[in-house]
């Protein structure tokens, strides 16, 4: 097995850090992908629907768990993970991926709204997740739940370089496909 790679994180408060059990974000099994990100509040200046009881818990900061999230079908919340993390820099670049859990998916029709979020190498803030209600009815998300997975990733940077269309034409688009697109290859 290949070394692992050292990521520096912090909580952004005691209550994300009992939320997370004290422990750092963990990896399910062994084999996982990805490891899992927990609600631990959510930002209620982007919620459509909201109930004016929120308004204790947007002036204190406080993790209030006794505010579910509640989403209505097609609707989206940025939702707080209580980490902050640096990725590493050494020789490559990393991005981190959220992705949608896939029972959270299939059982209530909750994704990460913009299909894979990227966390990118030079952010340092706290990881949100925007979540979206796909699912006909309204869905409810507690503090704590599991709502989305990271994943790390290495990067390649590339440089463009600028062609005349003529000569791009010439030497880069002799394919099968040519300028056909959407469709060009059957159903």
């Amino acid at each position: 097995m290949a070394n692992k790679i050292h990521i520096p994180f912090c909580f952004t408060s005691p209550e994300a850090k009992e939320i997370y059990n004290n422990k750092p974000p963990q990896y399910e099994t062994k084999g996982s992908s990805g490891f899992d990100l927990r609600a631990i509040g959510y930002d209620f200046s982007h919620i459509i629907h909201k109930d004016s009881s929120h308004k204790d818990c947007i002036a204190t900061g406080i993790i209030q768990k006794d505010y579910p999230i509640v989403l209505v079908p097609n609707e989206r919340v940025l939702i707080n993970t209580g980490i902050r993390v640096i990725l590493p820099y050494i020789t490559q670049i990393y991005e981190l991926q959220i992705r949608s859990r896939s029972g959270l998916t299939l059982k209530q029709g909750l994704v990460v709204a913009n299909g894979i979020g990227t966390i990118d190498n030079d952010y340092i803030g706290e990881i949100g997740i925007i979540l979206r209600n796909i699912s006909s009815k309204t869905q409810t998300i507690n503090i704590c739940d599991r709502i989305a997975q990271g994943v790390l990733n290495p990067l390649q940077q590339v440089e463009f370089i600028e062609y005349p269309q003529e000569e791009f034409d010439k030497n880069f688009c002799k394919t099968n496909r040519g300028l056909q697109g959407f469709g060009s290859t059957g159903i």
